[in-house]
């Protein structure tokens, strides 16, 4: 019984040092989770600021890419229009006996040479788009 008066007595003694220790074991956390906060909250803020910094290039450089492209597909279409008005075969020349025969025939060789230049032109014009989409990658890349 002596031994069971004396356990109560230390604890007695001892549990308001406990509670103490708790007590300010609790503060110190309340602080820590009062900074862990803050730090969150800036982050968040920051995180905001740079997806929006990122929205804006992203839209610029959508913007300067659809003109890069629109100018491209412009200057194409006139030189494609020019190029039709032009004659790929040459004339006949003036003494020839009979200048509507050569040895080719004139509307087949003028044909399939307008389509050639259509096909390497549209090759080219695809060639350049893809290099403009990428001068583009590149800008955004290097923002």
């Amino acid at each position: 019984m002596q031994y069971l008066r004396i356990g109560i007595l230390l604890l007695c003694v001892l549990c308001p040092f406990g509670f103490w220790g708790w007590h300010e074991e609790a503060g110190r956390f309340a602080d820590f989770k009062a900074a862990q906060r803050a730090i969150a909250q800036a982050q968040e803020a920051q995180t905001k600021r740079i997806i929006a910094e990122n929205r804006t290039a992203k839209e610029t450089a959508d913007a300067e890419n659809k003109a890069a492209t629109d100018k491209l597909r412009v200057d194409v279409e006139r030189l494609r229009k020019q190029r039709a008005r032009t004659v790929y075969v040459p004339a006949a020349p003036a003494n020839a006996v009979r200048p509507d025969l050569a040895c080719f025939d004139r509307s087949a060789l003028e044909q399939a040479i307008r389509r050639l230049a259509e096909r390497v032109s549209a090759i080219a014009a695809e060639g350049d788009a893809a290099t403009i989409d990428l001068n583009t990658a590149k800008r955004w890349a290097q923002h």
